[in-house]
C-alpha cells in the first residue's frame, strides 16, 4: 500500500472507467451454499464474479448484480443512482473512459454480519493498480445485501475513495454541481428517527463535539470515511477519530456540515438504511468537501437510531 497515491496533494481528483465501477465489485450474486462457508467467504465470492463481469465491461451483467431496487452510492457519482437502469448507466458511462487500459482490481472482505430477513452487512477494501502494478487509487466499501435462495444482491452499494489529509481541498469550491432531487419524507417514525440522527450528528460536528457524534452509534458500530485511510470500530475509536479529524489544522477544523437525505428504507423490523449528500465548508462558506453517505442504523427500543454502520465520502470526478 506505500506505492498508494490515494488522492494526496499531488494527484488529480479525477478517475476512469475502472474507478466507476470498481466500488460494484462488492455487489455479488453468487451461489450461497446451505451450509459451511462463512458470510465473509460468500461475499469474496461475489467480489471474484465482479470481477469478471468489469474485465468484460459487461454493463448488464453488472447491474444485475444489484437489487431491482438497489442503490448505488459511489465516489465517482455526485447523485445516487437507485435501480438497475440507473445504475447501469452509471456503469456505462464509466467504461466510456478507457483511460485505465491494462489497470486490475481487487477487494478484500474485512468482516460481514448478518441482520435479519436475508439481510447482511459487510464492509472492506479495494484498490485498483495501473498496468505497472502501482496502486491508483483505493478506499473502503460498506455495503448490504440479501442472500436469498442461494444468491446474493446488493440492496445498497456505499464506496469511497481514499483521500489523504494533504490533498488541495481548494478544487471542490470551483467543481460544477448536480442538484440533488428534493426528499420528501414518508412521514414514517423510522423516517423520523434518522432525519433526528442526521441532526444531531451535524450539532456534534459543528459544536466540535466529538462525543456527541460517537453517540449516535451503537457500541459496535463501524466509521468508514474518505479522510481516514483506516476504518474506526466502535464508540471510543470513533470519538477519537472524530475529535483528530476537527483539531487545529486538520482539514475539517472550524468547519460546518451540511447533510441531506435522498431515501430511508426499513430493511427488517430493526434496521434502516439510508442515503443523502453532504457538504463541509470553511468560516468564509467555501466549500471544504462534499460528496455522498450511505448508512445502516439499528432501531433501538425506545424507537431511536444509531448508526451501525458509516459509510461516507468525498466525491472524485470523472473523466467523461
Amino acid at each position: 500500500m506505500k506505492r498508494s497515491r490515494n488522492l494526496g496533494a499531488n494527484s488529480p481528483v479525477k478517475t476512469t472507467c475502472g474507478l466507476i465501477a470498481l466500488s460494484m465489485m462488492f455487489a455479488g450474486c453468487t451461489e450461497a451454499p446451505a451450509s459451511g462457508p462463512s458470510l465473509e467467504t460468500v461475499i469474496q465470492g461475489s467480489i471474484d464474479q465482479f470481477v469478471t463481469h468489469w474485465a468484460d465491461q459487461n454493463t448488464e451483467e453488472l447491474s444485475k448484480l444489484f437489487a431491482e431496487d438497489g442503490i448505488r452510492v459511489v465516489m465517482g457519482e455526485q447523485l445516487p443512482a437507485t435501480g438497475r437502469d440507473a445504475i447501469a448507466k452509471t456503469f456505462a458511462a464509466g467504461f466510456s473512459d478507457r483511460g485505465l487500459d491494462g489497470a486490475s482490481l481487487s477487494g478484500k472482505v474485512l468482516a460481514a454480519r448478518a441482520l435479519e430477513d436475508d439481510m447482511v452487512m459487510a464492509y472492506g477494501t479495494w484498490q485498483i493498480s495501473d498496468k505497472e502494478g502501482a496502486v491508483a487509487l483505493d478506499g473502503k466499501w460498506g455495503n448490504v445485501w440479501r442472500v436469498k435462495d442461494g444468491h446474493a444482491h446488493l440492496v445498497m452499494e456505499s464506496a469511497h475513495a481514499n483521500i489523504a489529509e494533504d490533498f488541495d481541498r481548494s478544487v471542490y469550491a470551483s467543481m460544477a454541481r448536480q442538484d440533488a432531487p428534493a426528499y420528501v419524507s414518508d412521514g414514517s417514525a423510522v423516517a423520523k428517527a434518522v432525519q433526528e440522527s442526521v441532526d444531531r450528528y451535524i450539532a456534534g460536528v459543528d459544536g466540535n463535539e466529538p462525543e456527541k457524534v460517537a453517540n449516535e452509534f451503537t457500541e459496535n458500530g463501524i466509521q468508514l470515511v474518505s479522510s481516514r485511510r483506516e476504518l474506526s470500530s466502535g464508540r471510543a475509536a470513533i470519538r477519537e477519530a472524530v475529535r483528530a479529524e476537527l483539531a487545529a489544522g486538520a482539514p475539517f477544523e472550524k468547519t460546518t456540515l451540511e447533510a441531506g437525505i435522498c431515501g430511508v428504507r426499513q430493511i427488517s423490523p430493526n434496521y434502516v438504511i439510508a442515503h443523502g449528500v453532504w457538504e463541509s465548508k470553511g468560516q468564509d462558506g467555501t466549500v471544504v468537501t462534499f460528496g455522498q453517505w450511505g448508512n445502516v442504523w439499528q432501531i433501538q427500543a425506545d424507537g431511536s437510531v444509531k448508526l451501525l454502520m458509516e459509510s461516507a465520502g468525498g466525491h472524485v470526478s470523472l473523466a467523461r
